[in-house]
């Protein structure tokens, strides 16, 4: 319980707050050097895994099955030539499980903790500025999972199948439905702990 009381800090929040602000940045950028469809981030949005032609925007998922079509396509095309890694590889190794993994923890470490401080200065008791903060816990959870499974994917095509797709979906699914309800709740939060501050002052 210490650990977890020194890290449910303001100072924490704001390194946190940081890291994943840099990291967005920095992780734009490189996602932009290994060609468009990577700089899309197109495996990580919901959407189908077919890729649209110049103009036109991603469709909505199809079956399982086509999708995983779809993607291993899409790895065969962009494997890389003579030893030097393609698309495929750079978006594994380099966005998913490099950049992506740290901004996960980040940004979920750092909705977690305004979520937790701004329930208690409200005036929830424990446990629940914690029960506040699983949407948080959940878009960590379900974002690792989502790198890690991509990753395999992108690494080896004859790893993609249907249920395997089928369950990656879920996870991207879960990570876009808590990272939105998380980020609600810690706005939430910050502003009315704001207003109580400011009510007291006058």
């Amino acid at each position: 319980m210490q650990y977890l009381s020194a890290l449910v800090s303001s100072e924490c929040a704001f390194l946190f707050a940081v890291v994943a602000v840099a990291l967005s940045f920095t992780m734009r950028g490189k996602a932009d050097e290994f060609g468009p469809d990577v700089s899309a981030r197109f495996l990580e949005t919901g959407k189908s895994y077919k890729r649209p032609k110049p103009g036109q925007r991603a469709g909505k998922f199809q079956s399982a099955a086509k999708e995983a079509s779809f993607l291993r396509q899409w790895v065969a095309a962009n494997a890389g030539k003579s030893g030097k890694p393609g698309p495929a590889l750079n978006y594994a190794n380099t966005i998913l499980m490099r950049y992506d993994v740290v901004f996960a923890f980040a940004l979920g470490l750092f909705l977690l903790i305004v979520t937790v401080l701004t329930a208690g200065k409200i005036g929830f008791a424990p446990p629940w500025p914690w029960v506040l903060a699983i949407p948080a816990a959940a878009y960590i959870v379900s974002d690792l999972g989502e790198d890690i499974m991509l990753a395999r994917f992108l690494r080896d095509r004859s790893s993609i199948f249907p249920d395997q797709v089928a369950l990656v979906r879920k996870l991207t699914l879960l990570k876009l439905c808590s990272i939105s309800i998380a980020m609600a709740l810690a706005a939430l939060g910050a502003a009315i702990a704001v207003g109580q501050m400011l009510a007291n002052i006058r």
